[in-house]
């Protein structure tokens, strides 16, 4: 980036914030500086995993970075203090929707503020899925307070006291490059010149002319690695056809290949509901919303298919109480008809008590049987079922782990362990 665009962006936050009573801006690296240390003197919520409400925190620290092609590339927005919010992130902010092109960096500093103090947030494709649904519940809550916009004292420089200055440079302190930064044969000044006249003459390239928007790569970042293809595949569908990134053909390939296999899965799902078999159903819906974690409507069709698991005690009966009646046919003899009564005679009476036996005889081996195979088969859809939930449970550990949830992990593994 040119110095003189720099210096610009330095001058607006200096004159915008320099007095501010709730914000405090400190510069992190060169003259002029290209990132900033934003602290935020405003209520906000914290939460720990260990807190079943979140917390009331009075200050917060953000810091962002001005990349290459801003205004037409978003500042990079990472939080340096947790704050429970639906679009905050550990390692990102969302500002997607925000930013555009016109926009200035004291906006942005405004509007975060706004999103720590809860008069802003959104409620689809949160980051924070947990907060986005505490702040749609306790909505009569916020704002937890309103961010001093008014109280914005825009001083004119020309008209700051010696005090005035030095009270400017306590809060804004820049880091100065040494001679031995410059040290080599490339003239910054005839760069700056030139983007200088480019600027007013014609857009800095062809690319970011024709863009209506610019890729926010920490958007990007975030839905993959959660894993939220739905999401990104309208976020990417959405992006002007001139914005060109790298990897963004393999991004947009993967993306529907994800999208494809989740729906292949979600397929199987329903065909072996229709069937009657819970237990297969809930491990491929399972398997859904871990290959595709925003699947439409998935959390509602695990809940249906892990209620009809619990009213089936567990294990799939409906095949059970198909097969019997084979089992039924094959095993058991027909009931004899009742002999006409004659006269007692020990020929006739030998008979009646040999036919006797052989049915005695063949009912209790069809009844050995039966008892058998309903054994058998209570005793194979039970380890089934707890072999397929150790699958699942371990699935889920999986998913904590690649998120560096490891106490999460550490418990779903001994459960799966256990399964097994």
């Amino acid at each position: 980036m040119a110095n003189r665009q720099l210096e610009e962006i330095y001058e607006e936050i200096t004159h915008r914030f320099s007095r501010h009573p709730a914000v405090k801006i400190t510069p992190l690296g060169g003259d002029p500086p290209e990132k900033y240390q934003i602290r935020y003197l405003i209520n906000g919520l914290h939460k720990e995993d260990s807190d079943m409400d979140p917390n009331l925190m009075e200050e917060h620290v953000i810091t962002i970075s001005i990349p290459f092609g801003f205004p037409h590339f978003p500042p990079s927005c990472v939080p340096d203090s947790p704050v429970f919010h639906p679009d905050f992130d550990p390692a990102a902010i969302c500002i997607g929707e925000f930013w555009s092109p016109d926009k200035k960096l004291p906006e942005l500093i405004i509007h975060l503020g706004q999103l720590i103090s809860g008069e802003k947030y959104s409620t689809e494709n949160a980051f924070n899925e947990e907060a986005a649904t505490w702040y749609q519940q306790h909505s009569d809550r916020l704002p937890l307070t309103t961010f001093p916009v008014d109280a914005v004292v825009e001083v004119d420089a020309g008209e700051l006291s010696a005090d005035d200055l030095d009270d400017v440079s306590d809060d804004l302190e820049l880091d100065v490059i040494d001679d031995h930064d410059l040290a080599d044969d490339f003239s910054y000044l005839s760069m700056e010149d030139n983007l200088t006249v480019a600027k007013q003459h014609e857009p800095p390239s062809l690319s970011l002319e024709a863009s209506d928007q610019a890729p926010d790569n920490d958007l990007i970042s975030l839905l993959k690695k959660k894993k939220r293809y739905h999401a990104l595949n309208d976020y990417l569908h959405n992006l002007s056809s001139s914005i060109e990134f790298d990897g963004k053909s393999d991004l947009a390939e993967s993306t529907e290949i994800e999208l494809q296999k989740a729906q292949q899965l979600y397929g199987e799902a329903e065909t072996f509901e229709h069937e009657g078999n819970p237990v297969k159903s809930l491990q491929k819906y399972k398997e859904v919303s871990l290959c595709v974690s925003d699947f439409p409507g998935i959390e509602e069709d695990i809940k249906r298919a892990e209620q009809s698991v619990e009213l089936l005690g567990g294990f799939d009966e409906t095949r059970v109480e198909s097969a019997l009646p084979d089992i039924n046919e094959e095993s058991t003899p027909t009931k004899p008809s009742k002999p006409e009564k004659k006269k007692r005679e020990v020929s006739q009476s030998e008979d009646k008590v040999g036919t006797q036996s052989k049915n005695y005889i063949a009912y209790t081996i069809g009844g050995a049987l039966v008892l058998c195979l309903l054994g058998a088969g209570f005793i194979y859809y039970t380890n089934s079922s707890r072999y397929a939930k150790a699958n699942q449970t371990f699935a889920q550990c999986q998913d904590a782990l690649e998120k560096h949830d490891f106490s999460t992990t550490d418990t779903l593994c001994n459960e799966a362990l256990v399964d097994a």
